[in-house]
């Protein structure tokens, strides 16, 4: 509960970022206690599955049901959204189970769009990702190590490169990249950390 004492709060600068975000349960209720609504204890604890029926045109939403099934896990609800921001589903004991304010680019849900049991999250999850941040979804591994070789061979230039190995994942796939972009301009140096197998 965001009342309980030494309950976990973010720094005010976060709502003031002018980035997409994304309040899930604790952060909706966090957000709204940061922006001048009001957090209350729910007459009746929520956990387990839940039915939130969603206003029409809720930009979180835009491909899923009026009617959705979800998996809430909370004792307190959202009695009054904060100024600015418009209840976007509701639900039998959570009169603010969903609410946004896109001119500032702040969105929250009351549920977990990340279990298996809430019916379409990956929907919601994505709808924000793609649609409200922007993201092309066209990142692969391969893409990766093709950027990550080039930005290292512009930063070494014609020098050579000392790295540390340990023998870890970490420092292997670091030392792979470098050699990919300088090849034997590279020399790397075993450190002995302790906890190598014998």
């Amino acid at each position: 509960s965001v009342s309980e004492e030494g309950a976990p709060w973010c720094e005010a600068a976060v709502f003031e970022a002018g980035v997409p975000i994304l309040g899930i349960c604790y952060g909706m209720q966090l957000m709204t206690a940061a922006l001048g609504g009001e957090v209350a204890p729910a007459p009746h604890r929520e956990y387990g599955l839940a039915n939130i029926r969603i206003t029409p045109n809720a930009p979180l939403f835009p491909s899923v049901p009026e009617e959705l099934r979800v998996w809430a896990s909370h004792g307190d609800l959202v009695a009054a959204a904060p100024a600015g921001f418009a209840v976007t589903a509701t639900s039998a004991n959570a009169p603010v189970a969903a609410m946004a304010a896109p001119d500032r680019r702040m969105y929250a849900i009351l549920f977990h769009p990340e279990v298996a049991h809430t019916d379409r999250g990956s929907d919601i999850l994505r709808n924000f990702a793609y649609e409200i941040c922007g993201c092309t979804g066209d990142w692969t591994m391969a893409s990766f190590v093709k950027e990550a070789t080039a930005r290292i061979s512009e930063q070494v230039g014609e020098g050579s490169v000392v790295c540390g190995l340990s023998g870890g994942v970490d420092s292997t796939v670091a030392a792979m990249l470098i050699h990919r972009a300088i090849g034997s301009r590279l020399s790397c140096v075993f450190v002995d950390n302790g906890v190598m197998g014998q």
